[in-house]
Formats: structure tokens, sequence, C-alpha cells
């Protein structure tokens, strides 16, 4: 018999590390902010505006690292508590660009003539 306590393993998730520091997710949201800055990079390096193309990158990784890295904390479980903020957002994307449904009750049946 063992006496004692033990801790209650967490969920399976996947964490399959790349690079030691991103999850396959971290990285294909960062991997979107690269190419967003690299197509704004395209279009201003040849006009000869390289620092607003080098801004433009910075803020566009500055917010792919922001929504991939960081959780919302947990005291604001209302908003989603302990979700990382790119889940956050596509739920939101989703709420006000998804398809809308308006389900009426008893809308087709012939009793309501």
């Amino acid at each position: 018999m063992a006496n004692g306590t033990y801790d209650i393993p967490r969920e399976l998730k996947d964490e399959d590390k790349w690079f030691k520091f991103f999850t396959k997710t971290q990285l294909f949201i960062f991997g979107i902010g690269l190419l967003i800055a690299a197509f704004f990079a395209f279009i201003f390096v040849p006009m000869g505006l390289i620092p607003v193309a080098i801004v433009i990158a910075v803020i566009t990784l500055s917010i792919a690292g922001v929504l991939a890295f960081f959780p919302m904390p947990n005291s604001k479980y209302l908003y989603g508590g302990g979700y990382p903020l790119y889940i956050i957002v596509l739920r939101l994307l989703t709420k006000f660009f998804g398809k809308k449904k308006l389900y009426l009750k008893n809308y087709d049946s012939e009793e309501n003539d």
C-alpha cells in the first residue's frame, strides 16, 4: 500500500517544441507575422522607404508575438482567462463575422394560422 499524495497528471497537449522555445501553433502565428512583414518590406524597400518597412515589421512581429505567447490572466475569467490571446481573437472574429442564425419556435407550423 502506497502512502502519500500524488499529483494528478495534466491534460495531454500538443507541445512539440520547435527550436526548444515554440509550439507548433506559436511558430505558425509568428510565421504569419513574418510573412506580413516580408510583404510590406517587399512593397516599401524598392521605394527607398526602408525605415517605414522596419517600423511596420516591428509592429507586426510584436503583435504576432503577443498573440502567440501571452495568455489572458486567470483573474479575467469572463474574458477567457487562461486561454492564449489568439484563441480569444479567433472567437471574437467568428462572433462578429461568422454566419448568424436566428432560431424561431414554431415558425413553419400550421397550428399558428
